[in-house]
This record gives structure tokens, C-alpha cells and sequence, in this order.
């Protein structure tokens, strides 16, 4: 039998330890590098890029391509190796008179994501680099009036009619490839190109976005983009000193130690911190082509509670109380937990106007439990305490909820749990999902009352976890099967 050993990281790996992957064979593989406030994702072939700075999505489709002596060369049919990491993605192409080497990363924790080129040219080559401008918070928020332009210092403005949001792309010296609409942005692509002397050339490239003054976004824009090398050595050491700090696996299998590493690091990546909302979970990344949501990176309270007993499991306890804290800041006042919460929420009523937001019951019950698996944990009586209004809103709302007082709460009363549509949902009391939570969630509030010294809270919770473990036998229990 195999034995597992678990240890915590200590100076063996203090020299390098950022997970990397390098691949040859590929198809149309998804990449995607994470910060707090950015990040940049895409298809390693080139046939899809696009940029976020929270809120916004900045671009899409964004490639370049080379000139050489007048003719036009692609460098993504010209594509070498490729390497993954949570640092940064990188990618070689090789053509017969150039060498270009690519790194894309946003910072860690500003509003700004980096594309530095290394080229090593044989001849006098020029780079045209062509991107669909969008400045578009996430759905369903929208901005009109939206234009470009572009600087002469070599880079793109975005911006709209009220001069409150702004992006900009470039920052290397370079000239503008046609002309541009003054008042709306272009059907088509903007262009821009960069000509080169024979040799080696360095190219940092920069994204920036911000709601505000232009002066601020633009100094602060100027500042990012002198900095690249800076923001992806303090990456690398974040990433770093997060795993030598945290829970490490080692067994015999080094595919399931490095898929654990991932994974952690996959987690860990997910918190997210808008400008406008604070930082918590999102749910997961992916592309959004035309669309104005990457995958379901939004705030989604179910996902971010899953996820967070991982994360009290790798030992982030102090990212497992921020998840905490994030959610009871958007508490519904009859104390229930919201759902889910868009990143381009500052733009619109989102509270007020959607239907949204707290459409789910079982985010409140998994709520109640995760709080008691954290309690367990890290013996953090001081959060339950200075939260003990936000916790009393709670039990309410799962009183309120179980109309028949037989522990398990009611869909008609709490929200939706596993069934979100269709006439099942119409049909019956609860399902099975929200039933078993109702029974953790009240095993869970008794606990917790017990360390708030509310014994009549305590007793409860209590009569309502014995109830309801009955309750759920009696409607889903078949002797039968």
C-alpha cells in the first residue's frame, strides 16, 4: 500500500519554485495568467486574446504579425515551444531572419497586464499589432459613446463621452496604421506598428484601465509600463513564498503532486480584488470572444464557499476569513447570503434591478456550515463575535425559511438549490441539495451559538439539526433501493 506523506514547505525549494510546463505538441490549448485586478488569456495558436483590468475588458483578438523586406509573415504558423506558468505565459516564434519571444502577465496586484517582446532581427523588420477595442465593463453593464484615439508617444486611448473610463495599449514608439472614426470606435480593428533596426530589441508593451480622472489613469499608466521586469519578479516571489508558506504534497506519484500544486495555485489565483467591490472569489476564468464575461468570473457566493474549504485546507486562513467577510458585506438585510455579484456592477443598480443576486437558498446554508468548519479550524472566535448581528440575520432567515418547523427549509421560501429551472422546481418542497444543507447548516449554527455563549440560539439550532436529519430521511430514504 502506498504511503503519503504530507509536509509543509520548507527551504528545500526557496530557489524556484513556480510551477512551469513546457509543451511541444499543441492544438488550440487555452492559456490564462491571473493577477488581483488583471489578467490576460488566450489560445496558444493565436486565435483568441483578450484582456481584462477589472472591470473592464479592455481587447480582444489582439495579434501581430511581421514584415520583412515588404512581405507580410505570420508568426503564429512559425509557433516553437510554449511554457505555462502561474508567472507568466510564454511563447517563441521563429522565423528565418527573427526570433521573437513573447511573455504575457498582468501585475499581481495593479491594474495592468504586460506583453514584453524579445526580438533578435537578421534584417530590418517592422511589427504590426492589430486588436478589436472594447472598454466594456462586464455584462450586463455597458458604456456608450465609447472612442479611440491614438498618442503619438505609441499608444491607444480609450475612452468615452463622459471622460470617466479609460483604457490604454501600447507604450512603445511606433505609428498608427490607418485612420479612426472621431466619435465611436472602429468596425474594424485598430493597428499599429513598431519598426526595427537590425539587432536585438526589447518591447514591453502595457494595458491600463481605470474609472476616473485622465491625468490619474494616464500618469499611473506611464508609471505601470516602465516597470515590467519589476511585476513579474514580485509575481514570481509572491507565487514563491505562497507555496513554500502553505500546504505541500508529496507522494510517490509526481503527477498528482504537481496536479496538487496546480490546483492550489488555480485557487489561489481566484481572488480577485475590484476596484469598486472589494476582494472575494471568483468562480473561474475563461474566454469570452465577442461577449462581456470571461468564463464566470464573477462573484459567485456557492463557488466562493466550496472553494474556500480548500483554501482553509491549504492553510490561508487569512484568505479564507477575507472570503467570509467579502460575502456578509453584501448581505441581503433579512440576513441572506448573495448568490452571485458582477464585476461590472458599479455601472448599474445591480441589487435593485436584477433578479440575480440572491436567486439561490443553498448559498446561505453553505454559508452558516462553512463558518463552522472555519471556526473549527483556526479557532478565529474574534470574526463570529464582531459578526454576531450578521450571524443572528442568518439564523432568522432559516427560521423564516422553515415555514413547518421540520428543520429543512423551503425552496417557495429560500431560493433555488440544485434545481434552478424547469416544473421539478415548481413541483416540489425542496431537493435534496438544499435538504442536506438545511441539516449541516443547523448542526452548524448550534455549534456556533455554543461559542457565542446564546443558549437559547444553541438549543434551537439544535431541535431544528434533530428534526431535520428525520425530515430528510423520511423524503428521500427508500427502503426499496
Amino acid at each position: 500500500m502506498k504511503k503519503y506523506v504530507v509536509i509543509l514547505l520548507a527551504l528545500i525549494f526557496l530557489t524556484s519554485l513556480v510551477l512551469s510546463k513546457e509543451i511541444k505538441n499543441y492544438s488550440n490549448s487555452f492559456f490564462g495568467v491571473y493577477g488581483k485586478q488583471a489578467s490576460v488569456m488566450g489560445k496558444v495558436d493565436g486565435s483568441a486574446f483578450e484582456i481584462w483590468i477589472y472591470p473592464y475588458k479592455v481587447l480582444h483578438d489582439l495579434r501581430f504579425r511581421v514584415l520583412v523586406d515588404g512581405a507580410e509573415e505570420d508568426p503564429y504558423v512559425r509557433l516553437g515551444e510554449f511554457y505555462f506558468s502561474h508567472t507568466a505565459f510564454e511563447r517563441e516564434f521563429i522565423g528565418e531572419k527573427w526570433t521573437i519571444s513573447e511573455t504575457l502577465f498582468p501585475a499581481w496586484a495593479e491594474a495592468g497586464v504586460f506583453l514584453v517582446l524579445r526580438v533578435n532581427a537578421l534584417t530590418d523588420i517592422t511589427l504590426e499589432f492589430f486588436f478589436k477595442p472594447d472598454l466594456s465593463p462586464m455584462w450586463p453593464a455597458s458604456i456608450g459613446g465609447k472612442y479611440s484615439y491614438f498618442n503619438e508617444e505609441g499608444f491607444f486611448v480609450l475612452s468615452e463621452s463622459t471622460s470617466k473610463n479609460f483604457a490604454f495599449f501600447g507604450g512603445y514608439k511606433g505609428e498608427k496604421v490607418g485612420t479612426l472614426p472621431a466619435h465611436k470606435l472602429p468596425g474594424g480593428k485598430l493597428r499599429y506598428r513598431i519598426p526595427l533596426k537590425k539587432g536585438y530589441h526589447e518591447i514591453p508593451l502595457c494595458a491600463a484601465a481605470g474609472h476616473g480622472k485622465y491625468k490619474q489613469i494616464i500618469e499611473r499608466f506611464h508609471e505601470t509600463r516602465k516597470q515590467s521586469g519589476h511585476y513579474l519578479k514580485e509575481r514570481e516571489k509572491i507565487i514563491t513564498d505562497f507555496l513554500r508558506d502553505h500546504l505541500f504534497v508529496e507522494t510517490p506519484d509526481v503527477l498528482f503532486n504537481e496536479a496538487m500544486q496546480w490546483s492550489t495555485l488555480n485557487v489561489y489565483t481566484a481572488f480577485v480584488d475590484n476596484p469598486d467591490l472589494g476582494e472575494g472569489l471568483i468562480a473561474g476564468y475563461g474566454l469570452s470572444g465577442e461577449r462581456e464575461r470571461p468564463g464566470f468570473g464573477w462573484y459567485f457566493g456557492g463557488d466562493g464557499l466550496i472553494n474556500s474549504y480548500a483554501v482553509v485546507n491549504y492553510g490561508d486562513f487569512t484568505g479564507a476569513g477575507k472570503e467570509i467577510e467579502f460575502l456578509l458585506k453584501y448581505q441581503r438585510g433579512d440576513g441572506k447570503i448573495m448568490h452571485e455579484l458582477s464585476q461590472g456592477a458599479k455601472f448599474i443598480d445591480w441589487f435593485g434591478d436584477y433578479g440575480f443576486p440572491y436567486f439561490h437558498g443553498d448559498t446561505t446554508l453553505y454559508f452558516a456550515s462553512f463558518l463552522d468548519f472555519y471556526l473549527t479550524r483556526t479557532g478565529d472566535i474574534g470574526l463570529i463575535t464582531r459578526n454576531r448581528k450578521k450571524i443572528d440575520k442568518i439564523f432568522s432567515w432559516m427560521l423564516k425559511c422553515d415555514a413547518d418547523k421540520d428543520g429543512i427549509v423551503e425552496t417557495k421560501l429560500a431560493g433555488v438549490g440544485a434545481s434552478e429551472t424547469g416544473p421539478l422546481r415548481q413541483k416540489m418542497k425542496t431537493d435534496i441539495f438544499l435538504a442536506s444543507l438545511s441539516v449541516k447548516s443547523w448542526e452548524a449554527m448550534q455549534r456556533i451559538y455554543t461559542l457565542l455563549r446564546n443558549n437559547k440560539n444553541a438549543r434551537i439550532a439544535k431541535e431544528r439539526f434533530l428534526r431535520s436529519g428525520k425530515a430528510l430521511e423520511a423524503m428521500f430514504w427508500d427502503d426499496e433501493r
